[in-house]
């Protein structure tokens, strides 16, 4: 229908039609740069996106990193650096990681996070890995989304 309103998903308002990641149909870019570590869009509307791209290389990972009581590893990757704004609310916040291993590896952010920083990530491992010295490489993706005003 011509006059049915939608719901932002991001901003609560009403808007005129859905478009990609649910923006405004007249919204566009106020600001954007790389800054650092991240790159990041604000728009009118008043939501932001930022996405990082960090490579960690050799991470050792030892038998002192086995999660008790399972065959799980785990290491403290750290915290990634501040995002290059605050947000006013938390953002969405969706992480992945990339490795030449073979299996399957997961990323958890600690309960650290906030409206400037991610977290602190964490690499878990289903197994010792098989490489030389058990040391690993990763690469770290995060896109984030939220409001900036």
């Amino acid at each position: 229908m011509a006059d049915e309103k939608y719901t932002s998903a991001y901003t609560g308002t009403k808007i005129d039609e859905a478009v990609g990641h649910d923006h405004y149909a007249h919204d566009y870019v106020v600001e954007c740069s790389l800054t650092g570590d991240w790159a990041y869009r604000k728009w009118a509307s008043g939501i932001a996106e930022c996405w990082c791209y960090k490579e960690i290389k050799n991470i050792e990972i030892t038998q002192s990193d086995k999660w008790a009581g399972t065959d799980m590893y785990y290491k403290n990757l750290g915290r990634l650096p501040n995002y290059p704004f605050t947000f006013v609310e938390y953002p969405i916040v969706s992480a992945t990681i990339q490795s030449t291993l073979g299996y399957a590896l997961g990323i958890y952010n600690y309960s650290d996070y906030g409206y400037n920083n991610p977290g602190t990530a964490y690499l878990f491992l289903p197994s010792m890995p098989n490489t030389t010295g058990n040391e690993i490489n990763v690469t770290l993706n995060y896109y984030v989304i939220g409001k900036w005003k």
